[in-house]
């Protein structure tokens, strides 16, 4: 048998490990696999990219594109790196860069691979795909939404920055890659920068990371970290 080729042993390692532990969907995947073919696979690392030309890539609406993004770079596919007028300096991460993102939470797999994967993640609908990470209807309700943004005080949660309507998103306290919910306890108001800066980390650790990059003071540290205590 002919040895795999690094290109080969890298689709392996995306369709075999990496879509069934981050349940990338079909949108996810295509966004993914368009921004890996433009950097990595032709020895780049940074690309910039346009809601209208990624929209044009995959097919899919401007506002969708974006969504898909956000949700590449808070399972840590990408990262954004700086934004401008005319696009935003992506990052693209490969598997095993991936992984390291993830931290010591996802546990080692048997077989030495790179990318390990939790057996209630590979969970696959009728025709083998994995399953996305599963929504509540009231998760994309506005009213619900509403009471989440109103209840932090139209503030975002971590930095505590004011929000502008349509500029702010939801953020899970806990991951739902790491067993988090949408019920509003799991919920807080965030700006888009902390939503793509905290990824799949914890609240807590990510305060802290903020504490540590002077984003925040000790006393607002300390009043966020009681304000999650009392979710």
């Amino acid at each position: 048998m002919r040895p795999r080729s690094a290109a080969a042993r890298l689709w392996v390692d995306i369709e075999d490990r990496l879509i069934p532990l981050l349940r990338l969907t079909t949108h996810e995947r295509a966004l993914y696999y368009h921004l890996l073919r433009r950097t990595r696979l032709v020895g780049r690392r940074l690309i910039r990219v346009s809601r209208r030309r990624m929209a044009r890539a995959s097919g899919l609406s401007t506002a969708t594109a974006r969504h898909y993004l956000r949700v590449l770079a808070r399972k840590h596919c990408i990262r954004f790196v700086d934004r401008g007028p005319d696009g935003t300096h992506v990052s693209v991460l490969l598997p095993d860069e991936i992984l390291a993102k993830l931290g010591p939470g996802v546990p080692p797999s048997v077989d030495n691979s790179p990318l390990a994967s939790l057996p209630h993640l590979f969970e696959r609908d009728a025709a083998g795909q994995p399953r996305a990470w599963p929504r509540s209807d009231h998760f994309r309700n506005d009213n619900f939404r509403l009471r989440i943004l109103k209840r932090d005080r139209y503030r975002c949660f971590y930095c505590r920055q004011p929000l502008l309507p349509g500029d702010w998103t939801l953020d899970h306290v806990v991951p739902i890659a790491r067993g988090g919910s949408d019920l509003a306890s799991n919920l807080v108001a965030c700006c888009a920068r902390c939503n793509w800066a905290k990824g799949l980390s914890s609240a807590q650790d990510f305060l802290r990371d903020l504490h540590t990059r002077k984003v925040i003071p000790r006393k607002q540290l300390h009043s966020r970290l009681k304000a999650l205590a009392s979710m």
